[in-house]
């Protein structure tokens, strides 16, 4: 009361339109921080929590590693990891082995665990995006009548039934010839009992029909040929150029039908599964070791690639100049000119420039070619003399006449 008559004199000059003003007594003790923290708050409010300091810098400094290396050790002698690693190799191993397959003519073991049909699909749409390409950059197509398109429908005849792949339709490849016999290694009969690549395209070998189409572009300054899986052809008429005889041409389409009949897309594909398996497992370790992720995100790729993709291309390339070889000489082919199309293919590359390393190439080098062909010509060479090869010299005067006419048609277009 005593305090309240203390502040009594000072109401008229505090007094403001409105209440009055409450005269708050100085506290007997000094306030606690509770006190202090109710005198602010509403009395309808909970009570402050106390605020936390929440900086992503202070986060980041004070976060811990998700691998360790005492993790990483536990991790490894566990019981639990031990059952989980023996379940998942034996997995692995029981995939593996059941998606072995012996590919034709060559007799080569390998794994694919991608069907036929499947990598066609995946084809179709490549074959798209080449008619788009060849239209954004101006090129065609050239007709069917064409006497360079003529010239590739009838190597394309000769070696396709040789292949297992059926054969060209009738109205695409008349007057190519006389249709050689079948296959002389039995499609997909040798190897009973394996998994063989039987499918519904060339690369199985199996004798399944393709729907084969060729496509021929107007490109004299690309030397290039591919068959994509589903019987899908394309060449550059600049290879005609360098093949110079039907032979020299049907020893690169052989090759190219090599590719399908052994299934490389479908093998390649099955082992980008294993490099990737192998690649984040090197990721997860590496989270144990200093600076480990960024090593293996530097160099982990690269290598995998010159360990495994690459040599694995290599030898696809070699296992195709094999069988490519043998395709051609069962269709009646020379032989001997897959080694005059590979020495004219190792001088264009100097003359250009354009030698890679083998160790940093995805396909042999054109030397490394040239003598293994030759290795194999004794082999291909007696299956071309005991081949029904009668009136072979006619296909060589055809091949230099469509090869005149076709240089006469593309001064016209141009």
């Amino acid at each position: 009361m005593s305090a309240y008559r203390a502040c009594r004199p000072l109401a008229p000059i505090l007094r403001t339109p409105g209440p009055v003003p409450r005269c708050v007594p100085r506290p007997r003790y000094p306030p606690t921080q509770a006190t202090l923290t109710a005198a602010r708050r509403l009395f309808s409010h909970g009570p402050r929590r106390p605020w936390l300091h929440n900086d992503a810098h202070d986060r980041l400094r004070s976060a811990r590693p998700i691998f360790t290396a005492d993790n990483v050790r536990r991790t490894v002698r566990s019981p639990r990891t031990h059952t989980v690693v023996v379940v998942a190799v034996l997995a692995a191993g029981g995939f593996y082995f059941s998606n072995l397959q012996t590919v034709p003519v060559s007799g080569r073991r390998r794994f694919n665990c991608f069907a036929d049909e499947t990598v066609a699909e995946l084809s179709a749409q490549q074959v798209r995006q080449i008619e788009l390409e060849v239209e954004r950059q101006g090129g065609r197509f050239l007709p069917a009548w064409d006497p360079r398109t003529r010239l590739v429908e009838r190597v394309m005849a000769r070696l396709i039934p040789v292949s297992g792949g059926g054969a060209l339709p009738r109205d695409e490849h008349d007057g190519a010839g006389p249709a050689p016999h079948d296959t002389w290694w039995g499609g997909g009969q040798e190897g009973d009992g394996d998994k063989s690549s039987s499918s519904s395209s060339s690369s199985s070998g199996g004798g399944s029909k393709v729907d084969w189409e060729i496509r021929v572009i107007d490109d004299p300054n690309t030397m290039n040929a591919f068959v994509l899986p589903g019987g899908k052809v394309f060449v550059h008429s600049g290879i005609l150029r360098a093949t110079r005889t039907e032979a020299g041409l049907a020893a690169v389409l052989g090759h190219e039908i090599a590719h399908n009949m052994a299934s490389h897309v479908g093998e390649r594909m099955s082992g980008s599964i294993g490099i990737n398996i192998l690649l984040y497992s090197f990721y997860a370790l590496s989270y144990a070791i200093p600076g480990g992720i960024f090593l293996i995100h530097s160099l982990g790729g690269g290598l995998l690639d010159m360990v495994f993709s690459m040599p694995m291309s290599r030898m696809q390339e070699s296992e195709a100049d094999y069988i490519g070889l043998m395709l051609m000489a069962e269709a009646c082919y020379d032989p001997r000119e897959a080694v005059g199309f590979w020495q004219r293919m190792e001088a264009a590359s100097r003359s250009q420039g354009e030698e890679v390393p083998e160790l940093m190439s995805t396909h042999p080098s054109n030397q490394h070619r040239i003598e293994k062909i030759q290795s194999w010509l004794p082999q291909a060479l007696e299956k071309f003399q005991i081949s029904d090869c009668q009136g072979t010299s006619a296909f060589a005067d055809a091949f230099r006449r469509a090869l005149e006419r076709g240089t006469q048609f593309q001064t016209i277009y141009m």
